[in-house]
């Protein structure tokens, strides 16, 4: 079962299909697949794929369940896709329920919380609230990088030096969106710092959850957060990378 896009409406619809398995495979018996992002496990419930649209793969989906960019998804096929999600949870169910918490990505869009409820809800696992956690500043970014890192590839200089002129053009306390940065440049930055009081995390596992699985770089630094903390942690994906 995949999803179909009708590009003749306003705003852009998203259905499922259950003949083909196109742009996103949402089969239960065909999820969850499984990734690493570094050393961290990684479970994605639903798989992405460029089959029937190689320029579009699954996003349209994650699109249309945020409400953003032009596409969107009636109730019923909403209900229906976290119907499925709830079905491919329940074959992890034992793995994830030994977590102690779950965490959510902080996100400027309410679907990555709103999906960490649900895998709240429908493991047992206590959902930990992630407000020590945000997002890093134009400035809080550059000071990290006082030159382009010798670990960034020759061909992807380029890009990132783009990047570095352009927050260097912003005022420093002004927000990082990850989304707008190009996909060879994300794998090299850092993005969310700590912010306020932090809970005591030492000997916890924690299950960190995020929308969609791109460079990864949310997930490492979220992770690399709570491991300072003495905490163990994996990631759930609603969608996989590519």
């Amino acid at each position: 079962m995949g999803i179909d896009v009708f590009d003749n409406t306003q705003p852009r619809t998203v259905t499922l299909n259950p003949s083909h398995e196109n742009r996103v495979v949402t089969a239960v018996a065909s999820n969850p697949s499984r990734s690493t992002v570094g050393s961290i496990h990684v479970i994605n419930v639903f798989r992405r794929t460029k089959t029937g649209d190689a320029d579009r793969d699954g996003n349209p989906l994650i699109y249309a369940l945020k409400g953003i960019n032009g596409y969107t998804i009636l109730p019923f096929w909403r209900a229906r896709i976290m119907g499925l999600a709830t079905q491919i949870l329940a074959s992890v169910g034992a793995e994830l329920a030994a977590f102690d918490y779950v965490l959510a990505v902080p996100s400027s869009n309410a679907f990555c919380l709103d999906f960490a409820v649900f895998v709240s809800g429908t493991t047992g696992v206590p959902l930990l609230p992630s407000t020590f956690i945000q997002k890093k500043t134009v400035g809080q970014m550059l000071a990290g990088f006082s030159t382009i890192p010798a670990t960034v590839r020759r061909q992807d200089r380029q890009a990132f030096g783009r990047q570095l002129k352009e927050w260097r053009q912003l005022p420093p306390g002004s927000a990082v969106s990850m989304k707008l940065i190009s996909p060879f440049v994300r794998p090299h930055l850092d993005p969310f710092t700590t912010a306020g009081p932090i809970p005591a995390l030492a000997g916890t596992r924690i299950l960190i959850v995020d929308d969609l699985l791109s460079s990864g770089s949310s997930i490492a630094s979220v992770a690399g957060i709570l491991q300072a903390q003495g905490a163990a942690v994996s990631a759930l994906c609603f969608l996989s990378g590519i």
